[in-house]
């Protein structure tokens, strides 16, 4: 199973992006084998758990790395980075979930919910 294993974290930010809720975590505790920076999960409207994730994973011998998870498989996606804090990859995770979900960022940009 590729999606997270998440026995705890702590919700930084949540986005309305189109028909899709954007929950972004951090402080990830996890039962699988990754390391996760962060993971933002992708929930669709009327759903109550994410279909996809995209997160940032520690990787052996090398330099944090984003990877898209769902429910099956897992990709680790080219470039992007240095992401030094939370911003700079919610940045990212905000273009990457863009062309996910087929949105177009200037008609249905993406607002941060309280």
């Amino acid at each position: 199973m590729a999606y997270p294993t998440i026995s705890s974290a702590i919700p930084q930010r949540r986005y309305q992006f189109g028909d899709f809720t954007l929950v972004v975590l951090s402080d990830i505790e996890s039962t699988d084998s990754a390391h996760y920076h962060y993971l933002m999960g992708i929930i669709a409207q009327g759903k109550q758990q994410p279909e996809l994730f995209i997160s940032l994973e520690n990787q052996p011998n090398s330099a944090p790395q984003i990877q898209l998870r769902a429910e099956h498989n897992s990709q680790c996606l080219p470039g992007g980075g240095p992401w030094k804090n939370l911003d700079s990859f919610i940045e990212d995770a905000l273009r990457i979930a863009a062309k996910l979900l087929n949105l177009d960022m200037q008609a249905y940009e993406p607002y941060r919910l309280q």
